[in-house]
């Protein structure tokens, strides 16, 4: 077990919802597995529908994308992170989360070829 899922599984907030997000050469983010109930009830999306969207920053509230983009840029140089920001629901409602994730950096690779994270509504 990832030192990463061991800290969190001991955490009393642990999140709403878990995910393994696959980092393609192309810089598509593709999610391997979720836990899908938690993640369809906060969203209202299915995560094939967001795969389908070929992007999770699709979710992320307009006002809120500079700070994801930073995140992003710290995340992909190998660097764990904790944010928030908001989302915008399929219904169409404002949430926040407070992101927690943990990146994979491949040595052969030289880049971040996997994301495990865990989110939290506030």
């Amino acid at each position: 077990m990832l030192p990463f899922y061991k800290k969190m599984r001991n955490n009393r907030q642990i999140s709403n919802y878990a995910y393994k997000i696959q980092v393609r050469a192309d810089g598509a983010l593709v999610c391997e597995c979720i836990t899908k109930d938690a993640f369809f009830s906060i969203t209202g999306y299915t995560i094939e529908e967001v795969n389908t969207r070929n992007s999770w920053l699709a979710l992320v509230h307009p006002d809120d994308m500079p700070v994801v983009r930073k995140h992003l840029d710290r995340l992909f140089s190998g660097q764990p992170r904790m944010d928030e920001f908001r989302i915008i629901t399929k219904g169409g409602e404002e949430k926040w989360l407070r992101n927690y994730v943990q990146p994979v950096w491949e040595e052969v690779q030289k880049r971040v070829t996997r994301i495990y994270g865990t989110a939290i509504l506030f």
